[in-house]
């Protein structure tokens, strides 16, 4: 039977509802003499270091560890770099309008596994966005190129070849240039090894030159020419 918040148990013997010891509620879950939504509001469940993002500012890409990663990622970054205090039973990271201005904030849901009881946190941190410009960008502003593919022959063949070759290059890095010349088309790759693929794709014979171009840590840099003739 009950009485004023008390129930009886068999004879002579009475206990008390439990109630959260800073809110009173009598709702579980309790984690200890808190409510969870106590628990959570007067525990540090969790923390998180200053979160700062270099993006740059010609692709949009971000800097997450030491990759450049398009700005989706970042929500899984955010996420890694919590660092919770009880187990973590489950943690959404959303971020509304990435990488739109210098700042903008990641919500976080997270659920804590307090002594057996699920302890929920909702909270948002701020990211900041670093303006700057990705050695990708820069070089294909500069005009970076480690080959040279030369495409020399009938004209319509180049025009499709030249296509074909460009889409292969940029899967693996970038074209810096394309240049038109009376003789065929020259086309500037970001990279040799990627050069050297495209043109092993297609089955093109590899007939190449090397210029030194530059000396970096007394070491020799050459550049390779490769001449495909249709």
């Amino acid at each position: 039977m009950e009485n004023g918040g008390k129930k009886k148990h068999g004879a002579g013997e009475t206990r008390h509802a439990k109630a959260c010891a800073r809110c009173g509620s009598a709702e579980g879950p309790f984690a200890g003499a808190l409510c969870a939504a106590c628990f959570a509001a007067v525990n540090r469940l969790y923390s998180i270091p200053g979160l700062e993002v270099r993006k740059c500012q010609l692709c949009g890409k971000v800097r997450l560890g030491s990759e450049w990663k398009g700005v989706g990622r970042v929500a899984g970054w955010v996420k890694q770099k919590i660092k919770p205090n009880y187990p973590l039973k489950s943690a959404a990271v959303s971020i509304a309008g990435a990488g739109e201005g210098a700042k903008t904030a990641a919500e976080l849901d997270l659920v804590f596994d307090v002594h057996g009881t699920a302890v929920g946190k909702k909270d948002a941190v701020e990211i900041k966005f670093v303006p700057t410009v990705c050695l990708k960008c820069s070089r294909i502003a500069s005009g970076y190129h480690e080959a040279i593919i030369q495409l020399r022959g009938d004209t319509d063949r180049i025009e499709r070849v030249e296509k074909k070759i460009i889409r292969l290059i940029e899967r693996m890095s970038f074209v810096s240039g394309l240049h038109q010349k009376k003789e065929g088309v020259d086309i500037h790759s970001g990279s040799n090894a990627a050069a050297k693929e495209a043109l092993s794709a297609l089955g093109f014979p590899l007939s190449v030159t090397y210029k030194l171009i530059t000396e970096r840590q007394g070491k020799r840099v050459y550049r390779a020419s490769y001449v495909v003739r249709l």
